[in-house]
């Protein structure tokens, strides 16, 4: 082999080892295949309902994902702060969202509504299924 020859393909030797994920990638590709295993199970979710239909756990997979993207950010040699800032921002609505299910599921039961059932909210906190009860509350 001549010494073009061997210098190319120690240059693409190189390349390759650069471009070969080590562990440390592999968990940067588990959060991002968490993340978006969300859009495929809310996909999912909708079909079988036959619309629209955002599950609890489409919540839950954002958690997990954005958890597991921000330490493999926090791991790498230089973070992207952009995606970083991102993913935390990310987080405190994921977590948000599921305070607010959690909220209206208690409230639904206490209200002993049946699914599909209306939720009413009254300005002093109580949880109603009858719309006139909630007129009756405004001035």
């Amino acid at each position: 082999m001549s010494p073009i020859w061997s210098l190319v393909a120690s240059g693409i030797s190189e390349h390759i080892e650069k471009l070969m994920p080590t562990w440390w990638d592999a968990v940067g590709y588990g959060g991002q295949m968490l993340f978006f295993s969300r859009f495929f199970f809310q996909w999912l979710a909708s079909e079988r309902r036959g619309h629209s239909y955002i599950p609890v756990y489409f919540w839950w997979l954002s958690i997990s994902g954005a958890i597991v993207t921000v330490v493999y950010l926090l791991g790498c040699e230089k973070p992207l702060i952009p995606i970083l800032l991102g993913q935390v921002v990310g987080l405190v609505v994921y977590s948000r969202n599921l305070v607010l299910i959690r909220r209206h599921r208690r409230l639904t039961k206490a209200a002993a509504l049946e699914p599909g059932d209306a939720l009413y909210i009254r300005p002093n906190g109580e949880a109603s299924g009858n719309p006139t009860d909630h007129a009756a509350d405004e001035p």
